[in-house]
């Protein structure tokens, strides 16, 4: 079992598929890797910057402390609300790797710390369609349906 979390992919101007290095499992990267290159698509490694948050820490285990430190972490208001998945089980963490071709943040990206609501149309001010490569989004449909089947069958090896 492993996790592919895909975060703000199919950017303008990156021209290649990113991926997340520093967060990503070893493994499910040099298949990736492998992959790409089979297929003749670019891949390029970037880093989550230190301090950043994404979904893929959702896959790294759960835990009642843990998932108040994340909440308080993603967003100071939003830690005063009980969330339902500080009651839950605690789960181990499985392998993920990140797909993000965004991974620039500033100074803004500090704002929904202390907003207590979203703004932007999905989750920031960065959200706009006019941003978005379809050309990129379709080598990255490409690419995850093949990641997937040898994902599938590398784990049905077993």
């Amino acid at each position: 079992m492993c996790a592919i979390n895909i975060d703000m992919v199919g950017r303008k101007g990156i021209d290649a598929l990113s991926v997340t290095a520093n967060v990503s499992d070893s493994l499910l990267l040099l298949l990736a890797d492998s992959l790409s290159s089979d297929l003749k698509i670019s891949l390029i490694k970037n880093n989550l910057p230190a301090g950043a948050l994404s979904d893929f820490n959702s896959f790294r285990g759960q835990s009642f402390q843990k998932d108040i430190n994340l909440s308080f972490r993603f967003n100071f208001l939003g830690f005063l609300l009980i969330q339902r998945s500080y009651f839950t089980k605690n789960k181990k963490a499985i392998p993920v790797i990140d797909f993000s071709d965004d991974i620039k943040f500033n100074y803004k990206e500090l704002l929904s710390y202390f907003s207590p609501v979203p703004f932007g149309k999905i989750h920031s001010y960065h959200d706009n369609i006019n941003v978005i490569d379809f050309d990129l989004i379709n080598k990255y449909d490409i690419f995850f349906k093949k990641y997937i089947e040898k994902i599938d069958k590398r784990y049905t090896e077993f």
